[in-house]
């Protein structure tokens, strides 16, 4: 057969990716400051110094019960590459005391910013209701939990999609819970606190706000707000294209290194077998 047409330009691009780093150091950095805090009384009384103190012990232990070290490193970590994070601090029935009893504690965990669909507004303050994906089950897990046989697979394995080809999947039997939250204001002075699996209201608040500052029970922190639009950027939009930049002049730096530090093969087109030199790049024909 004829002898393959080889392309002396073509190169292996130099691949070195310095986000990692950058959002590490970072990370790094934050977590040598580690957030502190002190429950101050608010008058000289006896009672009140002694509830400050019993209240800096108690939100020391859920601190710790909830490894908040970790959690802040963890949430730098989001801010930096997704551009937000959202912390969602609740109460969980289920979680048991040292002694074994299920007493329920207070935890916050973090959620991903893409499952979270808020209202827009100009800052987070104003912002009054928020949809959530709270978890995702079997749809027979759904219904015991839940109690409610009503409960439907949602028969889909998509959950939902970005503007790429990537997409958040599940299995077929799965359902999505999702979770509305609506703070008290003038239309709706009580709030709502709902779970919703499929076309069934599971979980509703009845008499009132669960939550006694009245507020969503999410802290949310954005790496670069930008002017006008609530939507904030992350770090990764500016370093990328710098990210890019630098792979292409590395590129083009080993291709020099390659073409003209390293020796050559000088002949005559066809006088030899090129495949038996081991790298092409330094041949001219």
């Amino acid at each position: 057969g004829q002898e393959p047409i080889r392309n002396q330009s073509y190169m292996v691009p130099v691949m070195i990716n310095h986000l990692y780093n950058l959002t590490e150091q970072s990370v790094s950095g934050e977590a040598l400051a580690k957030p502190a805090f002190e429950v101050l009384p608010t008058n000289d009384e006896g009672g009140d110094r002694v509830s400050a103190k019993n209240m800096q012990t108690l939100l020391e232990a859920i601190g710790r019960r909830n490894k908040a070290d970790l959690h802040f490193i963890n949430k730098s970590r989001y801010t930096r590459v997704l551009g937000e994070s959202m912390t969602v601090v609740d109460f969980d029935p289920d979680v048991f005391s040292e002694d074994g009893k299920l007493e329920g504690d207070v935890v916050f965990y973090l959620k991903e910013p893409y499952w979270v669909l808020y209202e827009p507004q100009i800052e987070w303050k104003d912002v009054r209701y928020v949809v959530m994906i709270d978890e995702i089950l079997h749809v027979e897990e759904a219904r015991k939990k839940y109690n409610n046989v009503k409960i439907e697979a949602d028969k889909t394995s998509t959950v939902f999609g970005f503007q790429t080809d990537s997409q958040a999947c599940k299995d077929t039997e799965d359902v999505v819970i999702y979770r509305f939250i609506h703070k008290p204001t003038r239309e709706i002075p009580e709030g709502v606190d709902a779970i919703i699996a499929g076309d069934q209201v599971v979980r509703f608040n009845v008499t009132k706000y669960p939550y006694g500052h009245k507020k969503l029970p999410i802290v949310r922190r954005t790496d670069i707000d930008v002017p006008g639009s609530f939507i904030p950027m992350s770090v990764y939009k500016w370093a990328i294209p710098v990210q890019h930049l630098y792979n292409k002049m590395a590129a083009l730096e080993h291709k020099y290194i390659t073409l003209c530090a390293h020796p050559k093969w000088f002949m005559t087109k066809g006088a030899c077998d090129v495949k038996s030199l081991g790298n092409s790049a330094t041949v001219v024909e």
